[in-house]
């Protein structure tokens, strides 16, 4: 009787550690056998006239399965790109990061309410020393999530991780360099301090996205992360 009760304890401590681990959403569950990495979207929205900095989206599609958490959870996610043997971009900044439903066919985004993310050097810090690929330039984001809508998707939607970055417009041929033909890290998960629900890495392959997405990205994607800011600033 004894060993029956302590093999349904230690069933349901591996659930729990599952749904707490998971959270925040992972990568898509690999297929088999030697799966391809997920594809890294890369949007280009030009030169800011107000900055100077080239501004560009880097998005990766994750699992669309939030766990439905019941008490304000830490959530983080990252990037890192470059590596070993690739150039250094020294003027790179990763400016915000979100969750948003996304279209495949339209390109057209919908962020998931109650993901503020702010940047983290704790997250940051957490993903050098566990990448999953050397000398990465990483850069990391956390979020107080008290509750959400679970994300429904209709035909063609997909649930990304969408990053924005800005660059001085010198410093995009290094860019180029370190990310074409080469793998993407990302983070995503729970804080790193707590030992039951830490972030996981994976990694990604670049794709550019066709001229006509780019501009009505440009459009839309700019507005939304501006009304981010503002609504964090509020």
């Amino acid at each position: 009787m004894k060993k029956i009760m302590k093999f349904i304890v230690l069933v349901l401590s591996f659930n729990l550690w599952v749904n707490l681990a998971w959270a925040c959403g992972h990568p898509p569950p690999p297929p088999v056998p030697d799966p391809p990495p997920p594809e890294v979207w890369m949007i280009d929205h030009g030169i800011d006239p107000d900055t100077g900095m080239s501004n560009m989206w880097f998005g990766v599609e994750i699992d669309p399965e939030l766990f439905p958490i019941t008490e304000p959870t830490i959530c983080t996610c990252g990037i890192g790109l470059g590596g070993a043997n690739l150039p250094f971009i020294p003027s790179l900044s990763v400016t915000s990061a979100m969750l948003a439903v996304t279209n495949m066919m339209t390109h057209e985004v919908d962020p998931v309410e109650g993901f503020e993310f702010d940047l983290d050097s704790g997250s940051t810090a957490d993903a050098e020393a566990n990448a999953l690929l050397p000398d990465q330039q990483w850069t990391g984001f956390s979020a107080l999530v008290t509750n959400f809508v679970q994300p429904i998707l209709e035909d063609n939607e997909v649930l990304k991780l969408w990053f924005n970055l800005e660059i001085d417009p010198g410093d995009l041929q290094a860019l180029h360099d370190a990310t074409d033909g080469q793998l993407i890290g990302f983070s995503i998960g729970g804080s790193p301090d707590d030992p039951e629900h830490q972030p996981q890495q994976f990694i990604g392959h670049k794709t550019s996205v066709p001229e006509p997405a780019s501009a009505l990205l440009l459009a839309m994607g700019l507005v939304l992360f501006v009304a981010g800011r503002k609504k964090r600033l509020s």
